[in-house]
């Protein structure tokens, strides 16, 4: 029973976190990619990589920063999906705030890690 009671509210906290990544509030988005860096399952990184990548593409540097750090934690879980990261590193390095710019260069070393070509 007590399996079961975790499933669901891994579920749940999938489900709200999947709204909170497609909220218009960045903040709201923010808070939703760092908890989903501090407690996310294998299952969990596989249902919210594509919402992680999206968010890296965005026009905001802060969610940019905030997602290439969350992808840094779903690769590190799920090697596999490094490939999913591996075509954002352009929209990290062009971006002009530094911390983004900081966060690309951990992002860059992922294939590296995981053997990926670029």
């Amino acid at each position: 029973y007590m399996g079961n009671e975790q499933s669901e509210i891994l579920m749940m906290s999938t489900n709200r976190i999947r709204m909170d990544l497609k909220n218009e509030n960045p903040y709201v988005c923010a808070v939703a990619l760092t908890a989903m860096a501090e407690i996310c399952t294998p299952d969990m990184c596989r249902e919210l990589a594509p919402e992680v990548a999206r968010l890296i593409s965005t026009g905001n540097s802060y969610l940019k920063k905030k997602a290439a750090l969350a992808a840094t934690r779903i690769v590190r879980k799920i090697p596999d999906l490094v490939e999913e990261f591996v075509d954002k590193v352009d929209v990290l390095v062009d971006d002009k705030q530094h911390g983004v710019i900081t966060v690309s260069y951990t992002h860059l070393t992922l294939p590296t890690i995981y053997s990926v070509q670029i």
